[in-house]
C-alpha cells in the first residue's frame, strides 16, 4: 500500500501511516535500515525525541522516498523539529507552496494560509456585506490598510479553492459558515508558526489605526496585573468567554457594514519562578 507523503503536514503522522501500511514494517526493521537503535526510532516517531539532521538522510533512504519527496520530508522536519524559528517559517512557506501546487487542501494548510495573512479573514467578513462584488479594486478601497492588487487576487483565489468563498451563477457571493479563530484542532506548531507571522501584522495595523481611525470608531484598552499563578486558568477562561460572546454577537446582529479586528492578549511579563518571588 502506497502512502502519499504529500497528504501529510506532520512527518511523524506520515511515519506512523508508513509503518502501518505493511505488516513487515516495524520500529525494529526501520532502525536496522537506519543503523540506529529501535528505541531511538520509537522516540522520534512518538515525538519524545527531535529528528536530528544526521538521521534525516538515513530515514529518507529507509522509507524509500524519491528526491522530490526527500526535499518535502526535510521541510516537514524543519517545520516540526527545528529550533530556529526563521528556518521553520521558511520551511512552512515551502510546504505551503508544494501543497498548493498539488492542489491539496488539508486543514493544516488551510489554517496556515488563513492565519498567516490578516486580510484573508477581512475579505471573508467583507464578503458578507450586501454591496460586495468581488472586484479587487473595490476590496482595496474598502479595506483601509494598504493592499496590493496581487495580494487581493491571490486571497480571492485561495478562499475559493478552500471552499470558503464562492460566486453563484447569478453573480452573488456566498461565504461558508465559518468563523476564523485560533481554536482549530490542528497541530499547535503549525498554528504557532502562522500566528508568529500574523500577530506582528495585526499589531502594526493596530498602531497604524491610532492615526488613521478617529477615536469615535475605535476602542483600545489594556491592563497590567499582578496575579497568583493558580488564578491563570480563570483569566484564560475569561478571555475565551469574551471572544465567544463577541463572535456570538456578530453572528446575530444585522447586515455586515464594517469589518473590525478584535484582539485580546494575555501573556506574562515576568519569567517563571520555582519559589517565592
Amino acid at each position: 500500500m502506497h502512502i502519499d507523503l504529500y497528504a501529510f503536514t506532520d512527518f511523524r503522522e506520515f511515519l506512523v501511516s508508513w509503518l502501518k501500511a505493511r505488516p513487515q514494517r516495524s520500529y525494529g526493521s526501520l532502525a536496522k535500515k537506519m543503523g540506529c537503535s529501535k528505541s531511538l526510532v520509537a522516540a522520534i516517531v512518538t515525538g519524545d525525541r527531535v529528528l536530528q539532521d544526521h538521521w534525516v538522510a538515513p530515514l529518507v533512504r529507509a522509507t524509500g522516498l524519491d528526491e522530490a519527496e526527500a526535499r518535502y520530508f526535510r521541510d516537514l522536519v524543519e517545520v516540526m523539529d527545528s529550533s530556529h524559528r526563521d528556518r521553520r517559517q521558511a520551511a512552512m512557506t515551502r510546504v505551503t507552496g508544494t501543497q498548493r501546487f498539488r492542489k491539496a487542501n488539508s486543514a493544516s494548510i488551510a489554517t496556515w494560509r488563513l492565519y498567516s495573512c490578516w486580510y484573508y479573514g477581512a475579505i471573508l467578513e467583507l464578503a458578507r456585506s450586501p454591496g460586495f462584488n468581488g472586484v479587487p479594486a473595490d476590496i482595496i478601497a474598502r479595506l483601509g490598510p494598504a493592499l496590493t492588487l496581487e495580494q487581493v487576487e491571490e486571497a480571492l483565489e485561495s478562499l475559493r479553492e478552500l471552499g470558503l468563498l464562492r460566486q453563484e451563477p447569478a453573480g452573488a457571493w456566498t461565504v461558508s459558515e465559518v468563523v476564523l479563530t485560533s481554536g482549530h484542532e490542528i497541530h499547535k506548531e503549525l498554528v504557532n508558526l502562522a500566528l508568529y507571522r500574523l500577530y506582528p501584522e495585526l499589531l502594526e495595523l493596530a498602531v497604524e489605526s491610532l492615526e488613521r481611525v478617529p477615536g469615535a470608531r475605535r476602542q483600545f484598552a489594556f491592563a497590567t496585573l499582578g496575579i497568583p499563578r493558580e488564578a491563570l486558568p480563570e483569566y484564560k477562561h475569561l478571555v475565551s468567554s469574551f471572544m465567544e460572546q463577541v463572535i456570538a454577537l456578530s453572528t446575530r446582529e444585522g447586515e455586515v457594514e464594517e469589518v473590525y479586528q478584535i484582539g485580546v492578549q494575555l501573556f506574562p511579563l515576568t519569567t517563571e519562578t520555582t519559589g517565592p518571588a
